[in-house]
Order: structure tokens, then C-alpha cells, then sequence
């Protein structure tokens, strides 16, 4: 299992026994902190991606960074059929 980078500047926390049903977390924002982890992670596109999990005993959520990247495909060139060739009478066509 690869090591968790956990998200700079950035809290979560489960809402509040008395919060309504809608309200799916709370959510702090150390604005300079997760911009400098912005600025480190992200992609060359400009996305960073980020998973919000949930501990163990189920009693804190937290926010790590999704750094998964597809596998490369061999670059292999592709194998392109060979079909015969037919000689075609062209004084048939009509046009």
C-alpha cells in the first residue's frame, strides 16, 4: 500500500449531531497552506485530486491526495493486417 500524503491547509470533520441530514461535512481551509500544496501537486493540466476517507472507527473523515496514474501502454507499434489485392477490371465501371 502506497504511503498517504495528507492534504496541507485542509480539515474535514463530520457534521454535528444536531446538523440536518444534507449537511455532509465540515470543511476548513487554511487558504496559504493548501495553496503551496496546490502549487506542489498538481498536475501539469492544473487538476490535483484528492480522496476524503473515513478513520477506521469510523469517527473522523480526513483528505488525502489521489496520486494514481495509469499504466503506461507499450508504445509498440501496431500490427496491421495484410489483405490481398485484387485486380479490378475498370472498363465494367460505368462511370
Amino acid at each position: 500500500m502506497a504511503e498517504k500524503t495528507f492534504v496541507d491547509g485542509f480539515i474535514a470533520k463530520l457534521p454535528h449531531a444536531k446538523a440536518p441530514d444534507f449537511v455532509v461535512a465540515h470543511l476548513s481551509i487554511k487558504a496559504k497552506e493548501l495553496i503551496a500544496f496546490i502549487e506542489k501537486y498538481q498536475k501539469p493540466d492544473g487538476w490535483l485530486n484528492l480522496d476524503l476517507l473515513k478513520s477506521k472507527d469510523g469517527q473522523k473523515i480526513y483528505a488525502v491526495l489521489n496520486d494514481w496514474k495509469p499504466e503506461q501502454k507499450n508504445s509498440s507499434p501496431s500490427v496491421v493486417p495484410e489483405y490481398p489485392v485484387e485486380e479490378i477490371d475498370e472498363s465494367g465501371i460505368p462511370f
